[in-house]
Protein backbone atom coordinates (compact mmCIF):
# COMPACT_ATOMS: atom_id res chain seq x y z
CA UNK A 1 0.00 0.00 0.00
CA UNK A 2 1.40 3.16 -0.76
CA UNK A 3 1.23 6.77 -2.32
CA UNK A 4 2.33 7.95 -5.36
CA UNK A 5 3.31 11.79 -5.50
CA UNK A 6 4.17 12.73 -9.59
CA UNK A 7 5.68 15.98 -10.19
CA UNK A 8 2.63 17.40 -11.95
CA UNK A 9 1.13 16.62 -8.52
CA UNK A 10 3.32 18.16 -6.37
CA UNK A 11 3.35 21.10 -9.17
CA UNK A 12 0.10 22.38 -8.36
CA UNK A 13 -0.15 21.55 -4.68
CA UNK A 14 2.84 24.00 -4.55
CA UNK A 15 1.27 26.62 -6.76
CA UNK A 16 -1.43 26.34 -4.81
CA UNK A 17 -0.15 26.87 -1.14
CA UNK A 18 1.64 30.08 -2.90
CA UNK A 19 -2.18 31.11 -4.07
CA UNK A 20 -3.41 30.86 -0.71
CA UNK A 21 0.06 32.57 0.75
CA UNK A 22 -0.62 35.55 -1.54
CA UNK A 23 -4.22 35.44 -1.31
CA UNK A 24 -4.13 35.24 2.43
CA UNK A 25 -1.82 38.59 3.05
CA UNK A 26 -4.93 40.26 0.85
CA UNK A 27 -7.42 39.00 3.06
CA UNK A 28 -5.24 39.98 6.22
CA UNK A 29 -4.70 43.35 4.77
CA UNK A 30 -8.20 43.73 3.50
CA UNK A 31 -8.96 42.97 7.60
CA UNK A 32 -6.58 45.25 8.65
CA UNK A 33 -7.48 48.29 6.31
CA UNK A 34 -11.50 48.03 7.83
CA UNK A 35 -9.73 47.65 11.45
CA UNK A 36 -7.38 50.70 11.29
CA UNK A 37 -10.31 52.48 9.90
CA UNK A 38 -12.19 51.81 13.12
CA UNK A 39 -8.88 52.81 15.02
CA UNK A 40 -8.70 55.96 13.25
CA UNK A 41 -12.51 56.95 13.90
CA UNK A 42 -12.21 55.69 17.70
CA UNK A 43 -9.15 58.04 17.96
CA UNK A 44 -10.49 60.65 16.34
CA UNK A 45 -13.85 60.47 18.64
CA UNK A 46 -11.15 60.67 21.58
CA UNK A 47 -9.05 63.42 20.29
CA UNK A 48 -9.08 66.75 22.20
CA UNK A 49 -10.47 69.47 19.96
CA UNK A 50 -9.65 73.26 19.31
CA UNK A 51 -9.64 73.67 15.84
CA UNK A 52 -10.30 70.15 14.27
CA UNK A 53 -6.88 70.33 13.06
CA UNK A 54 -5.62 67.28 15.53
CA UNK A 55 -8.92 64.96 14.61
CA UNK A 56 -8.32 65.78 10.78
CA UNK A 57 -4.31 64.68 11.48
CA UNK A 58 -5.09 60.95 12.39
CA UNK A 59 -4.31 59.00 8.83
CA UNK A 60 -3.63 56.08 7.93
CA UNK A 61 -0.53 54.73 5.76
CA UNK A 62 -0.86 51.22 3.87
CA UNK A 63 -2.43 48.63 3.70
CA UNK A 64 1.94 47.74 2.36
CA UNK A 65 1.79 43.97 2.05
CA UNK A 66 5.29 42.73 1.59
CA UNK A 67 6.57 39.04 0.81
CA UNK A 68 4.93 37.75 4.13
CA UNK A 69 3.73 40.26 6.01
CA UNK A 70 1.21 42.88 6.01
CA UNK A 71 1.58 46.68 7.26
CA UNK A 72 -0.33 49.23 8.14
CA UNK A 73 0.01 52.62 10.18
CA UNK A 74 -2.52 54.74 12.07
CA UNK A 75 -0.59 57.97 12.78
CA UNK A 76 -1.14 61.58 13.11
CA UNK A 77 0.43 63.49 10.90
CA UNK A 78 3.10 65.82 11.85
CA UNK A 79 1.47 69.48 13.88
CA UNK A 80 3.26 72.82 14.42
CA UNK A 81 5.72 72.61 16.83
CA UNK A 82 5.15 68.98 18.28
CA UNK A 83 1.17 69.96 19.26
CA UNK A 84 0.01 66.47 17.77
CA UNK A 85 2.94 64.77 20.62
CA UNK A 86 2.04 67.28 23.44
CA UNK A 87 -1.76 66.52 22.71
CA UNK A 88 -1.03 63.08 22.77
CA UNK A 89 1.88 62.16 25.77
CA UNK A 90 0.78 65.70 27.46
CA UNK A 91 -1.10 66.12 30.97
CA UNK A 92 -3.33 68.81 30.66
CA UNK A 93 -6.88 70.40 31.23
CA UNK A 94 -9.71 70.06 28.33
CA UNK A 95 -10.03 72.88 26.96
CA UNK A 96 -14.27 74.17 26.84
CA UNK A 97 -14.85 72.16 22.79
CA UNK A 98 -13.21 69.52 24.05
CA UNK A 99 -15.45 69.47 27.26
CA UNK A 100 -18.34 69.86 25.15
CA UNK A 101 -16.99 67.08 22.99
CA UNK A 102 -16.99 64.67 25.66
CA UNK A 103 -20.34 65.85 27.28
CA UNK A 104 -22.26 64.94 23.65
CA UNK A 105 -19.54 61.60 23.64
CA UNK A 106 -19.65 59.78 27.32
CA UNK A 107 -19.27 56.57 25.71
CA UNK A 108 -15.32 57.57 24.78
CA UNK A 109 -12.68 60.08 27.29
CA UNK A 110 -11.74 62.55 25.23
CA UNK A 111 -7.76 63.82 26.03
CA UNK A 112 -4.46 62.71 26.19
CA UNK A 113 -3.31 58.87 24.51
CA UNK A 114 -6.45 59.54 22.23
CA UNK A 115 -4.75 57.29 19.71
CA UNK A 116 -2.79 54.74 21.55
CA UNK A 117 -6.46 54.09 23.81
CA UNK A 118 -8.71 53.61 20.53
CA UNK A 119 -6.13 50.67 19.38
CA UNK A 120 -5.76 49.66 22.97
CA UNK A 121 -9.56 48.96 23.11
CA UNK A 122 -9.72 47.61 19.78
CA UNK A 123 -6.79 45.28 19.33
CA UNK A 124 -8.39 42.36 20.72
CA UNK A 125 -11.21 42.60 17.80
CA UNK A 126 -8.95 43.15 15.44
CA UNK A 127 -6.69 40.06 16.27
CA UNK A 128 -10.31 37.54 16.03
CA UNK A 129 -11.35 39.78 13.02
CA UNK A 130 -8.07 38.42 11.02
CA UNK A 131 -8.33 34.78 12.36
CA UNK A 132 -11.83 34.74 11.00
CA UNK A 133 -11.26 35.89 8.26
CA UNK A 134 -8.31 34.06 7.05
CA UNK A 135 -10.13 30.81 8.88
CA UNK A 136 -13.06 31.23 5.91
CA UNK A 137 -10.67 31.53 3.45
CA UNK A 138 -8.58 27.77 4.09
CA UNK A 139 -11.74 26.49 4.24
CA UNK A 140 -12.18 27.43 0.95
CA UNK A 141 -9.33 25.22 -0.07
Amino acid sequence: MGIKLRVGEARRFTNKMKFIGKESLEVAADTLEEKAEDIQDLAKRQAPVDTHNLENAIKIDGPNIGRDKVEIEVYVEGQKNDYDVIMHEGTYNLGKKSKAKQESDMSVRVGDKYLARAYEELQPSIKKAVQKDLNNLYRRF
